[in-house]
């Protein structure tokens, strides 16, 4: 199609327009600019289409924003601009790989961007979303030396504040900022950092005291999610009045948080029929569902009940200490999330080490597969208690710590968010039924007797595979074998003893007996990613090689869940009749894992294999970012940069990571070590390794290394 471009009146002045833009008058600019440029349908220029962009995103039409950005793009194929804006837009939708991919084929044409911060912000961002925060600090170093005084760059400090986990520091830079320059997106930033800092009301009063004034729908939207959250119902209803005025015209997108929370309005004033109606006008399925439950709702019992459980924020791979440490404190007892995790956690926490913290520190637990009935049982006696939920072969703990039956959801204390969230009762608790799923309740010992009413025959179970646990752990097999004796007499059917069954016949690398229990429990859970995984491994390990591909092949399909996706391609990269399916498994992996320590970490297996050795590098260093507890990672980094003599850095990383995380584990010695042996470094070895012993001088694996290392 002809590209003709529009002339621009006289009189339209860019000034004015920035002018009400920083003030936050996104709907007069709107009405200004359709004065001289006529029905925003019909802006074609790059100007008009950049203005559209930013005055759709606050108008409550979202789609249409990014719709407004990718015809700016298609049609303007050779300016910077929008090819900037395009890959900020792959970031949020496909993930930093694709979007990585994009700015290095584009490097010459985003190098010409209008404002060079542009770029440089897009750099930080690709850094800051793999945790290399090195980098995009000195980025943003660069950045602050063109531009000091640009705002945008005080909202990427903001983003590296809250990367890192800095909240304290995030909240106060937030409101210095806003109090320097009240704008839409600085009121946004300060809310949400009043909320990851648990202060919710606060949030919820700034964005009411800023919304009226200022003509975003963004505001409204976040004020509609903070009081929704808080059940402040009247603040929620004043919020969509104020969203669904400003807005311009239905966004698909945006119908769910006003007709869900319409939804929760209603059925808190009791009024289950508009609550229903409400719920019915949503589109997502977890929405729908809603909708069911209420329909389902005879109005027995209490509506709802919330605990008050204080919020604790995580670490990385610290969601059992962080959860353990609040349910300590809202039963009286001090304890913290760091001296907990020192105890019992590094890359993860076994649940073995869950229950041994437990009877160190003076309490009780029973354990037992949750089922709604329980939810409402255990909270309404004042119970919250931990609950453990799966995906793939992850694993995370939270606090189930209140329900609301008409909605048929549990509230959860999840330490990986920053608020109160949920999960459906019976859709979410059927879901994980391969897992129990698992939740475990404990009190301070003097209080044990509150735990009576809840003995089954199921937390018996669990006592049993806990003990049988224990003893696989330290090798006392006989001990083993009479506790599974006992399962199969108590619920020879239940998973747990299925498990150990399954556990039992992998000591004694007996593969028929593990093929035979794999069996067992895929015909009880045929979608669990686990026992998929460990049918395939049998079949390989019984011989059955192209049997156990082509099963492998079949349950992607079937199952296209990323771990069996990942597990297909390290079987078949490097085999060249698999090529077209390997490309296909890559460009997948490149957009479901692009936020996975794991899937960098196969990735540069890849590449390094296709001799593609500086990007093989690149990304066994991206694989330590996200996860620098993970020991193999660290390892096949330093390989690389051997060999591509560039060990440097790779010193300083190990370094820092015993630093870190010495005193959790022996992981981090052990790597630091293996890498000065490498670099024929043998004293600073050794005297690493008497660091490494005063840290953790009752750590056997330490000791055992350690020994083996000197003789």
């Amino acid at each position: 199609m002809l590209d003709i471009s529009l002339s621009h009146d006289a009189q339209y002045s860019q000034s004015h327009y920035d002018t009400l833009i920083e003030q936050g008058q996104y709907l007069d600019a709107m009405h200004y600019c359709q004065g001289f440029w006529g029905h925003l349908n019909n802006w074609r220029d790059p100007i008009q289409l950049d203005a559209a962009i930013v005055l759709l995103g606050h108008l409550g039409r979202d789609r249409d924003s990014d719709a407004a950005m990718l015809r700016g793009w298609r049609r303007f194929p050779n300016n910077p601009d929008f090819c900037c804006k395009y890959a900020f837009f792959l970031i949020n939708r496909l993930g930093p790989i694709k979007a990585e991919l994009f700015a290095e084929q584009h490097h010459q044409l985003l190098s010409a961007v209008s404002d060079a911060t542009d770029y440089l912000v897009l750099q930080i961002c690709l850094q800051s979303t793999r945790k290399n925060f090195v980098e995009a600090k000195d980025l943003l170093a660069q950045a602050r030396e063109l531009a000091p005084d640009n705002i945008w760059l005080d909202r990427i400090e903001l983003m590296l504040l809250r990367d890192q986990l800095l909240f304290d520091e995030e909240l106060a830079l937030a409101q210095s900022l806003l109090e320097l320059k009240p704008r839409v997106s600085l009121v946004l930033d300060t809310a949400r950092a009043m909320v990851r800092k648990q202060q919710s009301h606060a949030a919820m009063q700034l964005l009411a005291e800023y919304a009226p004034s200022m003509q975003s729908c963004r505001l409204w939207a976040e004020l509609i999610n903070v009081s929704a959250r808080l059940m402040e119902w009247s603040q929620c209803e004043q919020a969509i009045a104020g969203y669904r005025q400003l807005q311009t015209s239905p966004d698909r997108d945006d119908q769910d948080l006003i007709y869900s929370s319409l939804g929760r309005i209603a059925l808190a004033s009791g009024d289950k029929t508009a609550a229903i109606a409400a719920f019915s006008a949503t589109k997502h399925p977890y929405y729908r569902q809603v909708e069911q439950n209420i329909s389902q709702w005879q109005g027995d019992g209490q509506l709802m009940q919330l605990l008050a459980v204080e919020h604790e924020r995580q670490g990385h791979l610290t969601c059992a200490p962080a959860t353990m440490a609040a349910l300590c404190r809202f039963f009286g007892v001090e304890a913290s999330q760091t001296s907990i995790a020192e105890k019992i956690c590094y890359n993860g926490t076994p649940d073995s080490l869950e229950r041994q913290w437990l009877r160190d520190n003076g309490f009780t637990y029973i354990e037992l597969d949750l089922t709604p009935e329980l939810t409402f049982a255990l909270i309404d006696a004042g119970l919250p208690f931990a609950l453990v939920t799966t995906q793939g072969f992850s694993s995370h703990l939270q606090a189930v710590i209140g329900y609301n039956r008409g909605l048929g959801i549990a509230y959860l204390m999840d330490p990986s968010r920053d608020f109160t969230s949920e999960i459906q009762l019976v859709a979410g608790l059927a879901a994980e039924a391969a897992n129990g799923p698992r939740a475990m309740v404990f009190v301070p010992k003097a209080q044990a007797q509150r735990l009576a009413a809840f003995e089954s025959e199921v937390t018996a179970l669990y006592r049993l595979y806990a003990d049988f646990t224990e003893a696989r752990e330290v090798n006392q097999l006989t001990k083993a074998a009479s506790l599974l004796s006992q399962m199969q007499q108590l619920a020879p059917e239940h998973r747990l003893t299925l498990m150990c069954h399954r556990s039992i016949a992998i000591e004694q690398n007996d593969e028929s007996a593990i093929f035979a229990a794999n069996q067992q429990l895929l015909d009880r859970y045929p979608d669990h990613v686990v026992w998929l995984n460990s049918h395939f491994q049998s079949l390989v390990n019984l011989g059955q090689g192209e049997t156990a591909l082509q099963y492998l092949f079949d349950t992607v399909k079937a199952h296209p869940a990323i771990d069996l996706k990942i597990r297909l391609f390290r079987q078949i990269y490097h085999m060249p009749r698999y090529r077209a399916e390997t490309l296909k498994l890559l460009a997948e992996l490149q957009v479901s894992g692009s936020y996975r320590a794991e899937v960098y970490d196969l990735l540069a297996d890849y590449y390094w294999q296709e001799k593609q050795y500086q990007l093989a590098s690149r990304y066994y260093f991206y694989a330590c970012c996200l996860d620098d507890t993970e020991q193999s990672y660290v390892e096949s980094y330093y390989r690389a940069a051997l060999y591509l003599q560039q060990t440097d850095d790779v010193f300083a990383r190990l370094q820092a990571r015993f630093d870190k995380y010495g005193a959790r584990s022996a992981s981090p010695a052990k790597s630091l070590f293996r890498a000065f042996n490498w670099q024929s470094k043998a004293q600073l070895g050794l005297e690493l390794l008497r660091q490494a012993r005063e840290l953790r001088p009752d750590d056997q694996d330490l000791i055992i290394f350690s020994l083996q290392e000197l003789l």
